[in-house]
């Protein structure tokens, strides 16, 4: 960012907070208690006792917190436990990393763990909502927001380009939360990136090894979130932050073309996963239970407790990997010469037949529930199921987080949406706020409609958004930080 962005960006967050200032809240809740009829003294003390803070906090006082003849004029002059409460107030934390562009001194406020913890508090006492939106391959919104042309990763997709001399912008190839994996290209994938389009961190991954495929599955899943918290700490001041962010990057590759898909009644896949906490990427061989066709499975991925699950577009199955919360795997020869065989990864093929032709035009995680969904667009008809993970005593051996179907729904849609009948008519997303929002794309239009009440408007004509998968990004109130490898903590790191 160059001194003119950073001046504008910093004069941007004073007004931002200015206007916040201002408001009846902060006047009840700071001014009354550090500037009317208080000294600058005794509002500090004040304020420290009111937020826990013990006197040798890590926060260290500024020359403007030393005591002065007058009451403090403008926001400088307030000691730093006022301004981190300021700052707290901001109703997300991309407000709040705008503001670090303001001073170094607001720089160093804004990275101190205290103010993160004390943020997160606030979020989490006020149940403030967390911040999801859809994105393409390509970065874009879905739906679209103005000005068109913008792309949510569009600014570290260009330092991603810059750093690493790359010809053309990476492509989303998975995320998990707010944190996005991307590839430098779309077919043949060798290296990678985890990035956050908030922070505008990224850290590139070595690249994978052994030789290239034209197709391949690709996962992405975090053991362990950023903060941990008790619902009872919000009362209190109990958040703590975790400070590193483990992932594991999955790769599973073809099967050998020259095996006879007739005579095989299993399948054996050898599968790439690298580990934030090696550094490293190793190989292993996963058995499956049953065989079935991989050039049929969708790219697209989600986590769901643990595991990586993808589904197939022409038939309802459903193929599951994991768990991979252990680095120091378990393998032994297979004894045949097909490799080592991984017994610490599971292989999970779940298919169950319905009645009728049901078509995975929707399968994903949302509100904590896996939404499976069917569009049928003659008759304006939207099927809807649950999947849960089965009861441990009927789950069958080895098939760790097996999922089974639940709450069957059907939703009759307004057939008023298109009364001249549509050219094309393709279900698109669930809203990610929302989970009776549903978006079709008719002829090229976008359309918004609520399951329940059966009202629908046009919002985007002509989308510019590709027809295609989505994948959904969710801004925690404290943005994950990209992993920190092993290798870049000799000074070969990459994130910026």
């Amino acid at each position: 960012m160059s001194s003119e962005q950073e001046i504008e960006c910093g004069g941007a967050s004073m007004k931002l907070v200015s206007g916040f200032l201002k408001q009846k809240q902060f006047e009840e809740d700071i001014q009354c208690r550090l500037i009317n009829g208080d000294t600058p003294t005794k509002g500090r003390k004040r304020s420290q006792s009111s937020l826990g803070l013990p006197t040798s906090s890590q926060l260290k006082r500024s020359k403007r917190s030393s005591p002065a003849e007058r009451r403090p004029s403008s926001i400088d002059d307030l000691p730093d436990t006022a301004l981190v409460e300021i700052l707290c107030r901001l109703p997300s934390s991309k407000f709040v990393f705008q503001c670090r562009c303001v001073s170094k001194c607001w720089r160093t406020l804004i990275s101190d763990p205290y103010f993160i913890g004390r943020f997160v508090h606030i979020q989490g006492y006020r149940k403030t909502p967390k911040i999801c939106t859809l994105i393409s391959p390509k970065g874009e919104e879905f739906p679209p927001k103005m000005p068109w042309s913008s792309k949510l990763l569009n600014p570290v997709f260009k330092r991603i380009m810059s750093f690493h001399s790359l010809t053309k912008e990476p492509v989303v190839v998975a995320t998990y939360n707010d944190l996005v994996l991307c590839c430098a290209t779309e077919d043949y994938q060798h290296n990678y990136y985890i990035c956050n389009a908030y922070t505008m961190q990224w850290v590139a991954l070595p690249p994978t090894p052994g030789r290239c495929h034209d197709r391949v599955l690709v996962g992405f899943i975090c053991n362990i979130p950023y903060y941990n918290s008790k619902k009872e700490d919000w009362k209190g001041h109990n958040v703590q932050l975790n400070t590193e962010c483990m992932c594991n990057v999955v790769r599973i590759l073809p099967p050998d073309e020259s095996a006879n898909d007739d005579e095989c009644d299993s399948l054996k896949l050898s599968v790439e996963i690298f580990s934030s906490e090696t550094g490293e990427w190793r190989e292993s061989v996963v058995a499956s239970p049953r065989y079935f066709d991989f050039d049929d499975l969708e790219d697209i991925s989600f986590a769901y407790n643990g595991m990586l699950y993808w589904t197939s577009d022409e038939e309802l199955l459903f193929v599951g990997l994991g768990p991979f919360n252990d680095n120091n795997t378990t393998s032994s020869s297979s004894g045949n010469g097909d490799g080592i065989i991984d017994h610490k990864l599971h292989f999970t093929v779940f298919e169950e037949p319905l009645n009728g032709r049901f078509v995975v035009e929707y399968l994903g995680m949302f509100g904590g529930c896996v939404w499976m969904c069917d569009f049928k667009a003659a008759t304006n008809t939207l099927y809807v199921w649950e999947l849960k993970e089965q009861d441990h005593d009927r789950m069958v051996e080895g098939a760790a987080g097996r999922l089974c179907l639940t709450n069957h729904r059907v939703y009759h849609l307004d057939p008023k949406m298109y009364l001249d009948g549509p050219f094309t008519c393709e279900m698109q997303a669930f809203d990610p706020n929302n989970k009776d929002i549903l978006y079709l794309r008719v002829d090229g239009d976008i359309i918004k409609c609520n399951i329940h009440t059966k009202k629908w408007s046009r919002i985007v004509r002509r989308c510019p958004v590709g027809n295609g998968d989505y994948w959904p990004v969710e801004l925690p109130w404290w943005p994950t930080p990209v992993p920190r490898l092993p290798q870049h903590a000799h000074g070969g790191g990459t994130s910026s």
